[in-house]
C-alpha cells in the first residue's frame, strides 16, 4: 500500500459565543503539517446556508442558542435530494426548539404518519424509506420530542413496513432479469452455461443463484414460486449439476463410515464436504437413503432417495456402499450376536439358542428353566449367552447403544415409529404410553406390577432370591427395594410378577413368647422344594412272599419318583420306610426269648413266621461275630426282597438258596438267641424319691 501523506481535519474546539465565532472556529487550518482540511460536511453546509437568514440571526443569540442551533444542524440528511429541504427542516426544527423547548406532538405525529405507505415504485420506496430515517434520528432525543418512546415505536414500524415492501420489489425485478437472461441463454445451446457449486452447495448459473444441492437431490430458490419461473431453474439447475452429481456419487463410494449416520426415522445421512482431509463432521449433511424391513429383523434393505439427478448405475452404486456400511455398523453395534454364533456352530445343542438369539436382536424373553437343561445352560454361560428366569440373552446387548440401534430395527421390522427409549442407568420405570406390546419385553424391561424393571438387574436379584429361598422362606433383605428402585409399596406386586411371594411378620399368636415374626420371602406354594412320601408300611410289616405293586409297568422300567441303582442320594429313603424295614427284619428274625410272643388279633393277617419255623430248616449255628462280613449291593438286597432277581425280573416259585460262601456274615434270621438281659449294659438307677431331680420330674408329669 502507498504510505498516507495527509489525514483530514476539523476542528472540534469550536467557539459557542456568536453565530460568527461558530463558523470561524470550523473554519480554521490545521495546527500542523501532515493535516489538511477535508471537505465541508453536510452540518457545516447547512450552518452557512442558515447564517444568513435573519429569523435564525434573530434567535441564534446567546452560546445556549448557538449550541441549540448546531445540534439541529447535525441532523443527518440521508435523504440526499440536492435542494434546500434539507436546510429548511434544520430551520424549522431550530424555531421550535428556540420558541418552545420541544417539538411540537402534532407536527411529528404527521409527518410519520405519511412516511408509512408502502405504495409506489422503488425510488419512491427507497426515498419514503430514508425521510422514515431521518425522523427516527429526531425522535431518538428524547429532550427534544414529548412522548420520545411512542414515535420511536411509530417509526420503528413504518421502517419495517415500507423495507419489506422494498425488498420485494427488488425481488421481482432481479428475478424477472434472471428469468429473462437464463431464458435466452439456454435457447442458445451453441456455448455452454457458465455455471458452478460452491462450497455451500449453492448453484450458481451465469452469475444467478439458483438454488441449493443437499445430497443428491436440488432445492430450487424460496422466490422461484412460479411454475414457469420453475422449470426454467431446474433447466439451468440440470446443466449446472451435470458433472457435480458424478463427482459426489465418487466421493460418497470414498468416504469413510464416520461420514454416514442413521437418524432415528430410519434415514441414512451423508455429511459430504468438497474439501480434502476435511474434519469428521464438517460438511453438509443431508438424507440420501431410508431403510426398509429385510427378510430378517438384522438384515434391512436400502432405498436411495428419489432424485432426477440420478441414474440407475448412479443408484446401485450409492446402495451398494450404503449396504455395506449398514452391515458393518450393525455388526459393530451388535457383535456379540455373530461371536455366538461362530462359538455355538462347533456344537449341535448350541445352534438352537443361537439362532433364536439371532432372531430375536440378542434377547428373547420367556422363561428357560424347562426348556434348556442345566448342562446346556452351563455350555451357554461358557459362549457368554444368559439362560435367565425370564429370557434367553446376552448381556451386551442391554448397553444403551446396542440398545437404541434394537429398538430401531424392532420397529422397522414391524413399519412403526421407533419409540423413545429412557435414559440409561435406570433400573425401573413406569411403562411409556406410547410403547407398542411386547416392545417393553423386547428391549429388555421386565413387567413387574405397575412398573418396569431392567432385565439384567431381574435376573441377578432374582438368582439370589432363588438361592436364598431354596429350601426355605428366608428374611427380606432390607435393601431389596432400593436395588429394584422401587419403592416399599410396589415391592410385594413386584417380587409377584418375578415368581416370588412376600410373607408379611407381625406379632405371635396369643400364648406364644418371643419378638415379632420379621417379614420373609418364599418361592410359590407349587414351586416350594418338598419331598415325596409313600404311604407308611403296616406295623406288621409285608406278609412274607408278598411283592411290591408293580402294575402294569413293564420289568426293568421305573416308576415316578425311583431312582436308578446306585444314583439314589443318601438320606433320601423316607424315614417311615426305614422305620418299616426295620420292623420288617425283627419279624422274620421272631420273637425274642425273654419276651412272650404277641397274640395276632382276630382278622389281622398271619405274622411272617421265621424261616426256621415256618419252613421247618433248623437254624444254622452262628457264626463268630470277628468274622468279617462281605456287603452286598444294596440294590440287589432291595430286589431280593421283593422277590426279584438281582439283574431284572422275578423269582418263580420259592427263592432260591445260594450256597453261603467265605466272607458272608451271619444271615438275618440265623444270628442266634438275644443275650440275656442280664448281661447287657444296665442304665443309671433313678433317683431317690426325696432328691430334687425327682421332685422336678413329678412336676413336669403333672404339666
Amino acid at each position: 500500500f502507498e504510505p498516507l501523506t495527509q489525514l483530514a481535519w476539523r476542528n472540534s474546539e469550536l467557539d459557542f459565543a456568536s453565530l460568527d465565532a461558530l463558523l470561524g472556529s470550523l473554519a480554521l487550518p490545521p495546527p500542523q503539517t501532515g493535516l489538511a482540511r477535508g471537505n465541508d460536511a453536510t452540518d457545516h453546509i447547512t450552518l452557512e446556508a442558515l447564517s444568513r437568514d435573519p429569523d435564525v440571526q434573530r434567535l441564534a443569540e446567546g452560546r445556549s442558542r448557538v449550541r441549540l442551533l448546531w445540534e439541529a444542524c447535525q441532523v443527518p440528511d440521508f435523504r440526499k435530494l440536492a435542494d434546500d429541504s434539507h436546510i429548511k427542516l434544520t430551520a424549522q426544527i431550530f424555531t421550535h426548539l428556540a420558541t418552545a423547548g420541544t417539538l411540537p406532538k402534532d407536527w411529528v405525529a404527521q409527518s410519520l404518519a405519511g412516511l408509512g405507505r408502502i405504495d409506489g415504485d422503488l425510488d419512491t420506496l427507497m426515498a419514503r424509506l430514508a425521510s422514515i430515517r431521518v425522523w427516527s434520528y429526531i425522535a431518538a432525543r428524547a429532550d427534544w420530542v414529548a412522548d420520545a418512546g411512542e414515535f420511536q415505536a411509530e417509526a420503528r414500524r413504518a421502517e419495517d413496513a415500507v423495507s419489506d415492501a422494498l425488498h420485494e420489489s427488488l425481488t421481482a425485478r432481479f428475478v424477472d432479469r434472471r428469468a429473462a437472461h437464463l431464458m435466452r441463454r439456454l435457447d442458445d445451446t451453441a456455448e455452454e452455461l457458465l455455471s458452478a457449486v460452491t462450497r455451500r452447495g449453492e448453484v450458481v448459473v451465469e452469475g444467478h443463484h439458483v438454488g441449493k444441492v443437499l445430497g443428491f437431490a436440488f432445492e430450487p430458490e424460496a422466490g422461484s414460486e412460479d411454475e414457469e419461473q420453475r422449470k426454467l431453474v431446474l433447466r439451468a439447475a440440470r446443466r449446472a449439476l451435470s458433472t457435480e452429481i458424478p463427482r459426489r456419487v465418487t466421493a460418497l463410494e470414498q468416504a469413510k463410515d464416520e461420514a454416514f449416520a442413521l437418524t432415528s426415522a430410519n434415514r441414512i445421512t451423508w455429511t459430504y464436504h468438497p474439501g480434502f482431509n476435511t474434519p469428521v463432521g464438517l460438511g453438509d449433511a443431508a438424507e440420501i437413503a431410508r431403510l426398509r424391513p429385510g427378510p430378517e429383523a438384522s438384515k434391512p434393505q436400502i432405498e436411495v432417495l428419489p432424485t432426477e439427478f440420478l441414474d440407475g448405475a448412479q443408484r446401485e452404486r450409492i446402495r451398494v456402499r450404503l449396504a455395506a456400511w449398514i452391515e458393518s455398523h450393525i455388526g459393530r453395534e451388535l457383535g456379540a450376536i455373530a461371536k455366538v454364533e461362530a462359538k455355538a456352530a462347533e456344537e449341535g445343542a448350541l445352534r438352537g439358542p443361537a439362532y433364536q438369539l439371532r432372531e430375536s436382536l440378542g434377547l428373547a424373553p420367556g422363561a428357560t428353566e424347562r426348556a434348556v437343561a442345566p448342562e446346556l445352560r452351563q455350555k451357554l454361560k461358557v459362549i457368554g449367552v444368559r439362560a435367565g428366569r425370564y429370557a434367553l440373552y446376552l448381556p451386551e446387548v442391554m448397553k444403551p447403544r446396542p440398545m437404541a440401534l434394537r429398538a430401531q430395527l424392532w420397529a422397522l421390522l414391524r413399519n412403526i415409529e421407533t419409540p423413545s427409549l429412557p435414559g440409561g442407568g435406570l433400573v425401573a420405570i413406569a411403562p411409556p404410553a406410547d410403547w407398542p406390546p411386547g416392545f417393553a419385553e423386547a428391549m429388555g424391561w421386565l413387567p413387574a406390577g405397575s412398573m418396569l424393571l431392567r432385565l439384567d438387574v431381574a435376573e441377578r436379584i432374582a438368582a439370589e432370591i432363588g438361592f436364598l429361598t431354596r429350601r426355605a422362606p428366608a428374611m427380606l433383605p432390607g435393601d431389596l427395594a432400593s436395588r429394584l428402585g422401587l419403592k416399599a409399596d410396589a415391592l410385594p406386586a413386584a417380587l409377584e410378577a418375578m415368581g416370588f411371594r412376600l410373607l408379611p411378620g407381625g406379632d405371635l399368636p396369643e400364648g406364644h413368647q418371643g419378638p415379632p415374626t420379621p417379614t420373609r420371602i418364599g418361592l410359590p406354594r407349587n414351586e416350594a422344594p418338598h419331598q415325596q412320601r409313600g404311604p407308611r408300611r403296616p406295623q406288621g410289616g409285608r406278609p412274607h412272599g408278598e411283592h411290591r405293586a408293580q402294575g402294569d409297568r413293564p420289568q426293568g422300567e421305573r416308576g415316578a419318583g425311583d431312582h436308578p441303582p446306585g444314583d439314589r442320594p443318601r438320606g433320601d429313603r423316607p424315614q417311615g420306610e426305614r422305620r418299616g424295614e426295620r420292623r420288617d427284619w425283627q419279624q422274620r428274625r421272631g420273637p425274642r426269648p425273654d419276651q412272650p410272643q404277641a397274640q395276632p388279633t382276630e382278622g389281622a393277617p398271619p405274622p411272617i413266621a421265621a424261616e426256621a419255623g415256618a419252613e421247618g430248616v433248623p437254624a444254622p449255628e452262628a457264626r463268630p461275630e470277628e468274622q468279617p462280613r462281605r456287603e452286598q449291593p444294596r440294590d440287589d438286597r432291595r430286589d431280593q426282597r421283593q422277590g426279584q432277581r438281582p439283574g431284572g425280573g422275578q423269582w418263580q416259585g420259592k427263592r432260591p438258596d445260594r450256597p453261603r460262601q467265605d466272607g458272608d456274615g451271619p444271615r438275618r434270621d440265623d444270628r442266634g438267641p438275644r443275650r440275656p438281659r442280664e448281661e447287657r449294659v444296665s442304665l443309671p438307677p433313678m433317683p431317690k424319691a426325696d432328691s430334687p431331680f425327682a421332685v422336678l420330674a413329678k412336676l413336669l408329669r403333672k404339666d
